[in-house]
């Protein structure tokens, strides 16, 4: 089994990063535009992105710190794989500040899909694309405008 992590910085609190994962505009505005979600463990969130798309079983929710999800319905290659969203707030930063020196506080997002059975072409792709995604969160998050399905990059 092989898994998909990334880690970004977000120039804002852990609450208002975990609103964006957990409420149902806030996803449509980093993820896809085509979504229906309720913040409740248990629940099932389903995503479209052009007619398909995964549904994800809310799994765990801890505010402000974590976010679990388990592929219930979608692509082959994702069925029963694990999504979880780690957030931890910073002081400091890990790297210099390229264009300014703000004061506002700082998350470290750590997201992973774990248990995928191999790491082939369209492991490459999702990693490819979650990475895409996930700059599009802190993007919402830090200006107000994401870049949600179908406003993605195709890549």
């Amino acid at each position: 089994m092989t898994d998909i992590m990334h880690r970004i910085e977000i120039e804002a609190a852990p609450d208002a990063i975990y609103k964006a994962l957990t409420e149902q505009e806030g996803l449509s505005q980093w993820w896809t535009r085509d979504v229906t979600a309720r913040p409740e463990v248990g629940s099932v969130a389903e995503f479209r992105f052009g007619g398909g798309g995964p549904n994800m079983e809310i799994m765990e929710l801890e505010p402000a710190r974590r976010v679990r999800w388990r592929c219930v319905d979608g692509p082959d290659d994702w069925q029963k794989t694990e999504f979880t969203f780690d957030l931890e707030e910073i002081s400091g930063r890990s790297e210099p500040p390229l264009d300014k020196v703000s004061d506002a506080p700082r998350t470290v997002l750590r997201f992973a899909q774990k248990g995928w059975q191999e790491a082939g072409d369209f492991f490459a792709h999702c990693n490819s694309k979650w990475a895409f995604f996930l700059i599009g969160l802190k993007k919402f998050i830090e200006t107000g405008k994401g870049m949600p399905y179908p406003d993605d990059l195709k890549i």
